[in-house]
């Protein structure tokens, strides 16, 4: 942090995007002071702020906490070695939660009484938004759609009703959320940290 003078007040938070890296300008604590000059008989008025300016990767700050905190970031610097090391955790998180929802599929019975296993990847979560979407659009006009088909895990697609489809997409969504919303809040903790020591200090993501 240092102190930078400026003739006009200044908002506490600036930030420029430039692709995946943002400038961000961190101006608080004004305080209106004035130089005299004794020899012109003159005066100068400006504002002295806390100061901090820094460039560094939008995925590697937590946005929302540096508009809501800023205080916390103004000697906030950047360390291309620690960068490193959230990203790549950043990263794993996210491999982790794919190979998580990968590999435990959905138990559900919108179906079958007896119950069958759904893959709840991101690929098959679009794809089932996709054939939903679709539906409508037939729907609106008084079309009927003979490609409403899905498939339980190992087996080929079959017909599904409106009913059966729209049971299984809430039944993935309640599911699938929590999930997102752990590696979400893991990926924020990893942004947050401003040393080395306190990146060593994170355990691994685990979602069971």
């Amino acid at each position: 942090m240092v102190k930078a003078r400026f003739s006009e007040s200044q908002q506490p938070v600036k930030i420029i995007e430039n692709g995946d890296m943002v400038t961000v300008f961190i101006c608080l604590n004004g305080v209106e002071k004035t130089d005299e000059n004794a020899f012109e008989e003159s005066s100068t008025s400006y504002i002295e702020y806390d100061y901090n300016e820094f460039v560094e990767e939008k995925s590697l700050l937590d946005m929302d906490d540096l508009n809501s905190n800023p205080e916390n970031y103004l000697n906030y610097i950047v360390n291309p070695e620690l960068d490193k090391l959230k990203n790549e955790k950043i990263v794993e998180s996210k491999t982790l939660l794919a190979e998580y929802l990968s590999s435990h599929p959905l138990f559900s019975k919108a179906k079958y009484e007896e119950g069958r296993y759904y893959t709840v990847t991101e690929e098959k979560q679009r794809q089932l938004t996709s054939k939903m979407a679709m539906y409508n659009i037939y729907s609106q006009q008084s079309l009927s759609y003979s490609l409403l088909k899905w498939n339980d895990v190992g087996n080929i697609c079959e017909d599904w009703t409106v009913e059966e489809l729209t049971k299984l997409a809430m039944e993935i969504d309640a599911y699938v959320t929590p999930l997102v919303e752990k590696q979400q809040a893991y990926e924020k903790m990893v942004q947050k940290v401003s040393n080395i020591e306190e990146f060593n200090m994170i355990g691994n993501l685990v979602f069971e």
